[in-house]
């Protein structure tokens, strides 16, 4: 039914006075009604996608320092290259921030590498991660600790400058000016948390 409809349109085409889309819709009314599953000879449908290339060996190569920890990363938890590679060069551009800037066209920027991981689950995305982002984690971790401890002397010491404050606008026998001049002497507390603000022993949460 197809060839019947292309020998029509052909012929109406190869007319002396050209093509008519007038002629030829009209003669592809006389043609009979063809339903889909009457045909036999449908071309074969095109793929809506096409099929993907076989990935190309990842450049480790091309890791420079890193080479030997991603080699030593895949052997031991047995990851993907690129997967393992992905991971390491996240976590040295993380610790990077704190050293070094990029400048791009008299710009800066942070010096950060941006990842985008598909895999499936139990192809090891978790435990590289985790290995990876060691340092920084034992980092926040520290960070999180001396932190904690500032914040516990600075409480201490704003406590105690509160209940000298106290002390002074409660003590009696003190003039106006006295109690001022006290107050002046006191001076005003170290900057630190606010009031009200609580505290969290825990580090930091991962950075996405």
């Amino acid at each position: 039914m197809l060839k019947e409809h292309s020998k029509v349109l052909n012929g109406v085409s190869q007319q002396a006075d050209g093509f008519d889309p007038e002629k030829a819709l009209e003669a592809l009314r006389n043609v009979p009604y063809v339903r889909p599953e009457d045909v036999d000879d449908w071309p074969e449908p095109l793929p809506l996608f096409r099929e993907a290339d076989p990935p190309e060996p990842y450049p480790l190569e091309a890791l420079g320092p890193l080479e030997g920890v991603v080699r030593e990363a895949l052997r031991v938890v047995q990851g993907a290259e690129a997967l393992t590679a992905a991971a390491f060069l996240a976590g040295a551009s993380l610790g990077a921030q704190g050293i070094a800037n990029a400048g791009v066209d008299g710009r800066t920027y942070p010096a950060s590498l941006f990842f985008l991981t598909v895999a499936d689950s139990g192809e090891r995305k978790t435990e590289l991660d985790r290995l990876a982002l060691l340092p920084a984690r034992a980092w926040q971790t520290a960070k999180a600790e001396v932190a904690a401890l500032a914040e516990e002397a600075w409480r201490a010491e704003r406590e105690a400058w509160e209940a000298e404050r106290r002390r002074i606008q409660g003590e009696k026998g003190l003039s106006r000016e006295e109690r001022a001049e006290a107050l002046k002497a006191l001076g005003l507390p170290r900057p630190g948390r606010g009031a009200g603000c609580s505290s969290s022993r825990t580090p930091p949460p991962r950075p996405s």
